[in-house]
């Protein structure tokens, strides 16, 4: 899921070229479909986790804390200081889409400097509406919308998802529950929809979270597991792209729980999960995916902004092979981050948790 939004972005930077055809130029932009789906699977491993391993709101939160700030942090950071080389490759140079809106959000975070690295600095920048400060969902690091919708999940999870995986037999519990939910939802659609450039605050995408967490509570009640099968079936309805996705992602999961026997079925569905899901290249981009999302637009940014010290004139194929350049260099990029910062927070989170009761 990130490396398609990696992809996407790189479309939307370099512009649409001959060499790729037009409905995979179309897949490859919806990027959007990637972060659902990517929004989907935080809500069932954060639902996992919850059951699994139960624990202090306080050891909790510090987990979720120091697995997100650390690189989150170095790669805001890197925003920054490379914004003179964001503004020549997103702004100035003819092939990025939306170049108006950028400079606008350039211009506006300029001016609104202080109160941005505020709000970003508690993650909570993606609840703020646009009425409030004009882009601050976006400002700094514009992928981190989806990390600040995610924070402000992690935040609430302790106190929804025990409600639902424990509804079944207290029902006015999770009818309440549920309502309140829905009501948000649908207050947040009809009138704050216009208030985010992306759907950054829960309410507006807490349905797809919503998707996750019944997956994984269906899945271990014996009585409602075949109740999982409808979830994908209404995604592919409503959303086929993530309804496709998510049941591929829903067979991968019965096989691996063991709720497939065996026979054709399963090792068809076995041979394909190790095939798409679990081989060592994709395991090896999975885990170090997190610095990916984040880390991709400040590296775009360098490395177009050296073309004018290559040549005089700056031509669109220039911009796609200094894209490509990037996109060969970032997995080397995202193993660093994951290695020397990812890892260093969890364990500073591990070790944050353990002193707390």
């Amino acid at each position: 899921m990130a490396w398609w939004v990696v992809i996407g972005h790189a479309i939307q930077l370099a512009g649409s070229t001959s060499w790729l055809p037009v409905e995979a130029t179309k897949i490859l932009l919806k990027g959007d479909a990637a972060v659902n789906v990517f929004i989907i699977i935080s809500g069932f491993v954060i639902t996992h986790l919850l059951l699994a391993k139960p624990e202090s709101y306080r050891k909790y939160i510090a987990r979720r804390f120091f697995r997100l700030f650390p690189v989150y942090l170095v790669c805001g950071l890197l925003a920054i200081y490379t914004l003179p080389e964001y503004i020549y490759a997103y702004a100035e140079l003819p092939f990025a889409d939306y170049r108006a809106t950028r400079a606008e959000r350039i211009r506006l975070t300029e001016a609104n400097f202080s109160a941005h690295v505020f709000w970003h600095l508690t993650i909570l920048h993606g609840a703020i509406p646009e009425s409030v400060l004009r882009f601050a969902s976006s400002s700094i690091l514009a992928p981190a919308w989806s990390l600040s919708l995610e924070w402000q999940f992690y935040l609430l999870a302790p106190f929804i998802v025990p409600v639902f995986a424990t509804g079944f037999a207290r029902k006015t519990r999770l009818l309440a529950t549920a309502l309140v939910c829905g009501f948000l939802f649908v207050l947040s659609k009809l009138y704050l929809k216009d208030q985010y450039q992306y759907p950054s605050m829960l309410f507006l995408s807490i349905h797809f979270f919503m998707f996750g967490i019944l997956t994984r509570i269906f899945l271990g009640l014996k009585r409602y597991r075949a109740s999982v099968l409808l979830i994908p079936t209404i995604l592919l309805i409503w959303k086929p792209l993530e309804g496709i996705i998510w049941m591929v992602w829903c067979c991968f999961i019965f096989c691996e729980a063991g709720l497939i026997r065996e026979g054709a079925l399963s090792k068809a569905i076995d041979i394909a999960a190790r095939t798409l899901a679990t081989n060592p290249i994709n395991t090896m981009l999975g885990r170090w995916s997190f610095s990916t999302y984040l880390v991709h637009i400040p590296l775009f940014s360098v490395a177009v902004a050296t073309l004018p010290l290559l040549r005089p004139t700056v031509a669109q194929d220039d911009v796609w092979s200094a894209v490509l350049v990037a996109m060969l260099i970032l997995p080397l990029v995202s193993w660093f981050l994951y290695r020397y910062v990812e890892m260093t927070g969890i364990r500073w989170g591990g070790k944050v948790a353990a002193r707390l009761n």
